[in-house]
């Protein structure tokens, strides 16, 4: 009598703890499923950054070249120097009429973020005619990635082993990042606190500005020549496996020891790429920069009627003659 009160004590407590665990585990889901929610509908709503990269990734994976079009297609990407560098809607405005311009562009990502960004667009079907991307010297040599960010937007799964190789990533980082793969709540929760931070002191940005350490490290010209050629070489690569072309423009930056300018155009050529540099910083009008690397929005203005009158007669004569270089 005793065993079978025993054995029916403990099927007892079993079935508690088993509807105890699945309580547990359906509150979990829950949870997860509303901040999944909330990042999808609620942040992207009011956060005019994440709306924009939604956009623009959108629109970069959906170019294609129509047969019969005359249409074209440049695709420019980097970061925050294409969204603060370049005035898209001059460059829309003034550019050939046969010649759309898209861009999409990542607050602080570098050349490993975009070599694996690269992979992803055109995996995903992205076809632009001319892809473009505006990098200085000192960020085509950056070896880092943008985390969680850079996993959910720029990077495939089927990619994951070969960045944690590539950077020798620890098995934290390399979950994290296949997290971010699955979660948009988990990829931008550190972008969430940021807009969270800036709705209770508006002028946060002013702040980070202030505290930002200077971008990059003191390079010479021999080591922007070997490391960019090797890089603009593996750019290439990609983009020209899926019959487009690839083009590097060269941004103005407010430290002209830093600009290497000259190494940069014996790397591009050492590649096989063409590079477009409009304007040095010599050329840009005193207080036209708003740090110690971004342009002022009339920098802005004055860099991009300089970029469109360099790509003009190459985009006129794309027809006649597409393999033809642009002028540098």
């Amino acid at each position: 009598m005793l065993l079978s009160t025993s054995n029916s004590e403990t099927k007892d407590r079993s079935s508690r703890l088993a509807r105890a665990t699945i309580l547990l585990l359906a509150v979990i889901a829950s949870l997860l499923t509303g901040l999944e929610v909330f990042a999808r509908v609620i942040v992207e709503r009011h956060s005019k950054v994440q709306r924009m990269v939604n956009e623009e990734y959108q629109a970069a994976i959906h170019l294609r070249r129509e047969p019969g079009s005359k249409t074209k297609h440049i695709l420019i990407l980097g970061n925050s120097l294409v969204g603060q560098g370049i005035n898209l809607g001059a460059l829309q405005r003034t550019l050939p009429p046969d010649w759309k311009a898209n861009r999409f562009w990542i607050y602080n990502t570098y050349y490993t973020d975009w070599y694996f960004g690269l992979r992803r667009l055109f995996a995903e079907g992205s076809r632009p005619d001319v892809v473009a991307i505006l990098f200085p010297a000192l960020h085509l040599c950056v070896s880092t990635i943008r985390g969680d960010y850079f996993s959910h937007y720029l990077m495939q799964t089927q990619d994951l082993m070969q960045v944690r190789t590539q950077l020798g990533l620890d098995r934290t980082t390399t979950a994290n990042l296949l997290f971010a793969q699955v979660s948009k709540f988990y990829a931008i929760r550190s972008e969430i606190r940021k807009v969270f931070l800036q709705s209770l002191m508006p002028d946060l940005p002013q702040m980070y500005n202030l505290m930002k350490p200077r971008e990059g490290w003191d390079l010479t010209d021999q080591q922007v020549i070997d490391i960019c050629a090797e890089r603009l070489a593996v750019y290439r690569k990609i983009v020209e496996a899926y019959g487009s072309k690839f083009v590097l423009l060269v941004p103005p930056i407010p430290r002209p020891s830093a600009e290497h300018h000259d190494a940069l155009r014996i790397a591009a050529k050492r590649a096989g790429v063409e590079t477009v540099i409009p304007m040095a910083y010599a050329d840009v009008p005193t207080g036209e920069f708003i740090d110690d690397i971004h342009l002022s929005p009339i920098g802005a203005e004055l860099y991009t009627r300089k970029l469109v009158q360099t790509l003009t007669p190459w985009m006129n004569n794309w027809d006649s003659a597409n393999s033809e270089t642009p002028p540098r």
